[in-house]
């Protein structure tokens, strides 16, 4: 008799931590995945940038060739995403991937305080003033990583977390 109680006493035990344990663990994969968007994005930014540098150089290069290595490289946050088209100046805002995301690309000619918001906006003048300026390429996304998931419950709803990913690179 003292044995059913004994398992019948673990069993409930089990059925109160089991909730708990779980939430858990499914924080910290949630956390896990969070950190890699927030790297992949981070990277997608330097790699636009680095690329936007060299604008004054090739001139073929336009604001959607720059965003749209972003978007490639910044796997998985932005896996599976397109831009919307055309693009002729930022900031861009787009849907994809479980969440929103809002693109910007500010250029700013050597010694001026301003920027614009796009290479097809400057004029002859600021093109001329580029060597030295600097370009930014910045995303901005909140994201749900259990996409999907609906809980049904307002106290169990799911919360979208922001990623951020900037770079600022030097124009040759």
């Amino acid at each position: 008799m003292a044995d059913r109680r004994s398992r019948g006493q673990a069993l409930v035990e089990f059925a109160l931590i089991l909730p708990v344990t779980l939430l858990l663990l499914l924080g910290l994969i949630e956390t896990g995945r969070a950190f890699v968007f927030g790297v992949s994005v981070q990277n997608g930014a330097r790699e636009a940038a680095r690329l936007a540098a060299n604008a004054r150089v090739n001139p073929a290069l336009k604001d959607s060739l720059f965003l749209q290595r972003l978007v490639d490289s910044s796997a998985p946050a932005m896996a599976g995403c397109t831009l919307p088209s055309p693009i002729t100046s930022t900031p861009v805002t787009f849907t994809c991937g479980g969440g929103s995301w809002t693109l910007t690309l500010a250029v700013t000619p050597n010694g001026s305080a301003t920027s614009v918001s796009s290479f097809s906006a400057l004029t002859a003048a600021q093109q001329a003033q580029m060597n030295g300026g600097q370009v930014e390429v910045k995303a901005v996304g909140s994201v749900s990583l259990l996409a999907g998931l609906n809980t049904g419950s307002s106290l169990l709803s799911l919360y979208h977390i922001s990623v951020q990913g900037d770079a600022i690179m030097a124009v040759l």
